[in-house]
């Protein structure tokens, strides 16, 4: 979305434009947009784990088309689960309150390195921001991981 998007009213409005064009489901989230804190904190430990792209996947597929609350721990358990985590490591991830600090340090990086919209992704060193640039994300991590088997 773009940075100007200050909004709610203005966000539901493009997100409902993209789904539609996309011919995607949208159903919103019964407390969106408040903050989900616990999901965060799962999503964070998913990463670690090498299963943060299969987490936030899950994660939005139940939010955002099924309107689940994210910040339910049955819900965040079935994202879990979908995603191949440890469903204990999920639950103890969601109370740690200290991955909050982490993930404010990489939203502060995301945003010196330019990053003003959503999807931000770090890869092979670059940062790429913005629906438009997934594909181009994708392509420099299948380079950047070919590149890596071949110096093995």
């Amino acid at each position: 979305m773009p940075a100007d998007f200050g909004d709610v009213q203005e966000i539901v409005d493009h997100a409902e434009e993209r789904a539609a064009a996309l011919r995607l489901p949208l159903q919103w989230p019964e407390r969106w947009p408040m903050a989900v804190p616990a999901a965060m904190r799962v999503a964070h430990y998913a990463a670690q784990q090498g299963r943060g792209g299969a987490f936030v996947l899950a994660a939005t597929r139940l939010a955002f088309a099924g309107g689940f609350d994210l910040d339910d721990l049955e819900i965040l358990t079935e994202a879990a689960a979908a995603a191949g985590l440890r469903l204990d490591g999920c639950l103890k991830a969601a109370r740690e309150e200290r991955r909050d600090g982490a993930m404010e340090a990489a939203a502060r990086r995301l945003l010196g390195a330019g990053a003003d919209r959503l999807p931000a992704l770090w890869v092979a060193r670059g940062v790429f921001w913005g629906e438009d640039r997934v594909g181009d994300a994708a392509a420099t991590a299948r380079l950047h991981a070919a590149a890596a088997e071949r110096s093995v």
